[in-house]
C-alpha cells in the first residue's frame, strides 16, 4: 500500500511538472515568435519552432503518463507502462522532424545571403534580448523538471537498502524526455544569444544567423540520442543495463535444491520495471512445500 501511494504521488508530481513546463513553453514560444519576426532572425524563429516541438512533446508526455498507469486488463495483462515509452519516442521524433525542417530552411537562407544584397536585415539587438530571455526561460524549465536527465543509465541496487535506487530507475521516462528537450533548448538559445551579439556588433555578418541554426540543429538532435536508445532498448525487449545475466544464473544455481537453469529471459516493461521468465529444474526429492519455498 505504501509503495502504491508513493507511486501515485510520483505520478501526480510528474504531471504537475509537465503541466508547468507546458505552460512556460507556450508563453515563451509566443514571445519568441514575436521577437523573431521583429528581429527578422531565422535563429530566433528556429528556437521558437523548437519550443513548439517541446509543447507537443510535453502534451504527448502528459497523455502517455495518464495512459501508462491505467489498470491492467484481460487483454493487456502487463498493463500500459509502455505507453510512456511510446510517448517519449514520439517526443524524440517531433524534435527530429523540426530540426530537419529548420536545417533545410537555414541552408536556403545561407544561399540567399550569398547573393549580393539579398536577404532581410536581422536586428542583432532585438535578437540578443530575445535569446537572453530564452536562456533564462530554459533554465527555469530545467529547474521545474528537476534534473531528470541525469543518472538513469546506471545500475540500481536490489534487495535491502536498494529501494531508493530502484525508485530512481522508475522515474518517468516522459520526464526524462522532457528534461532532454529543455537541455536542447538551452543549447540552442545560447547559440542564438552568441549569434545575436555578433550581429549586433557586426551587422554585416548576417550569415551568422542561419549558420547558428545549421550548427545547433545536429547538437539538438544529439541531446535526444540517450532517450532514443533507452526507448529502443525497451521496445526491442533488451535486458536492462544493470542486469548481469551470468551472475543471475549463478545466483539461482547456488540455491539449494536447484539442479539447472535455462531459457532465462529478462526484459523491461519500461525503464525501471524489469520482468524475468526462467525455467528451473529442481531436485525430485523436494516436496510441494519445499518447492513453494524455493519459488
Amino acid at each position: 500500500a505504501a509503495a502504491a501511494g508513493a507511486a501515485a504521488a510520483g505520478r501526480t508530481a510528474a504531471a504537475r511538472q509537465l503541466w508547468l513546463s507546458l505552460l512556460l513553453a507556450l508563453a515563451f514560444m509566443a514571445a519568441e515568435v514575436g521577437g523573431g519576426l521583429w528581429a527578422g532572425s531565422l535563429a530566433v524563429l528556429s528556437d521558437a519552432a523548437h519550443m513548439a516541438s517541446d509543447v507537443g512533446a510535453y502534451a504527448v508526455a502528459l497523455v502517455a503518463l495518464r495512459v501508462a498507469h491505467r489498470a491492467p486488463s484481460d487483454r493487456f495483462s502487463w498493463g500500459f507502462q509502455r505507453a510512456e515509452v511510446f510517448g517519449a519516442l514520439a517526443s524524440v521524433c517531433i524534435v527530429w522532424v523540426g530540426a530537419g525542417l529548420l536545417f533545410a530552411e537555414a541552408v536556403g537562407r545561407v544561399r540567399e545571403l550569398g547573393r549580393a544584397g539579398a536577404g532581410a536585415e536581422t536586428d542583432g539587438r532585438v535578437m540578443t534580448v530575445v535569446a537572453l530571455a530564452g536562456v533564462l526561460a530554459n533554465v527555469v524549465q530545467m529547474a521545474v523538471l528537476g534534473g531528470h536527465g541525469h543518472g538513469h543509465g546506471h545500475g540500481h541496487d536490489r534487495g535491502p537498502g536498494g529501494e531508493e535506487a530502484g525508485a530512481s530507475a522508475r522515474e518517468s521516462v516522459s520526464l526524462r524526455a522532457a528534461y532532454v528537450h529543455a537541455v536542447g533548448d538551452l543549447v540552442q538559445s545560447v547559440g542564438v544569444l552568441l549569434a545575436g551579439i555578433v550581429i549586433w556588433v557586426r551587422p554585416e555578418l548576417q550569415v551568422v544567423d542561419p549558420v547558428v541554426t545549421l550548427l545547433f540543429c545536429p547538437l539538438v538532435i544529439g541531446t535526444t540520442l540517450s532517450v532514443l536508445s533507452q526507448c529502443v532498448g525497451v521496445l526491442l525487449e533488451g535486458a536492462p543495463a544493470d542486469v548481469d545475466r551470468d551472475a543471475l544464473v549463478g545466483g539461482l544455481l547456488d540455491l539449494s535444491g536447484i539442479r539447472d537453469v535455462h531459457d532465462l529471459h529478462v526484459w523491461s516493461l519500461r525503464p525501471g520495471e524489469a520482468v524475468l521468465a526462467v525455467h528451473v529444474l529442481v531436485d525430485d526429492a523436494l516436496d510441494a512445500a519445499e518447492r513453494r519455498a524455493l519459488l
